[in-house]
């Protein structure tokens, strides 16, 4: 088998159709692993490792959180709502010390949904920019090469969290009720 990048065709500079292909490959590869032994359900979604902490629903509305944060909001300037505070009701994560609030009962196809939707807008804005375009956030000068890295490494930082969560929530109160796989 040979394993391979799937390049965007319409990007305008070639490293940031990379990035991206880099960053839709990380995110094919983890949503793949966590649907391997079928749906957990939202009740599980929402279930936190310990009391306050995170969660697999709290982690990949944050994770679409971010990537909107970074792309529209630093990158465009685009004013935007937050998806923590819009699905967990409020932005009151406490991430240095694991407080996170409860994320809604949504089911895996709903949180994927939401992912997908981020992907795209980012998708739609990137695909005309170049690599080393700066912009200024906060007195600090970044690019939208500098941007894709750092989104690659905080997706695969909590999708790694979140597959351990499932994991670890087997393990500590026994196998998840799975939602049926697809056959």
């Amino acid at each position: 088998m040979r394993y391979d990048l799937t390049l965007p065709t319409d990007f305008l500079d070639p490293e940031v159709a990379l990035l991206f292909g880099a960053l839709e490959d990380g995110t094919r590869e983890w949503k793949s692993e966590l649907a391997l032994d079928g749906e957990p359900s939202p009740a599980e979604l929402q279930r936190p490792l310990f009391s306050k902490g995170h969660s697999m629903g709290a982690l990949l509305l944050h994770i679409a959180d971010v990537e909107i944060e970074w792309v529209e909001t630093r990158i465009f300037g685009i004013a935007r709502d937050f998806i923590e505070e819009k699905f967990m009701g409020g932005l009151d994560t406490e991430m240095d010390v694991s407080v996170w609030p409860d994320p809604p009962q949504l089911n895996l196809t709903e949180h994927f949904h939401i992912l997908a939707a981020a992907r795209a807008r980012t998708r739609r804005l990137l695909a005309e920019v170049e690599a080393d375009r700066p912009f200024e956030h906060k007195g600090d000068e970044y690019t939208v090469r500098w941007v894709l890295n750092h989104l690659i490494g905080h997706e695969a930082y909590h999708a790694g969290q979140i597959l351990l969560i499932r994991q670890a929530v087997d393990r500590i109160y026994g196998p998840l009720t799975r939602a049926s796989s697809p056959s």
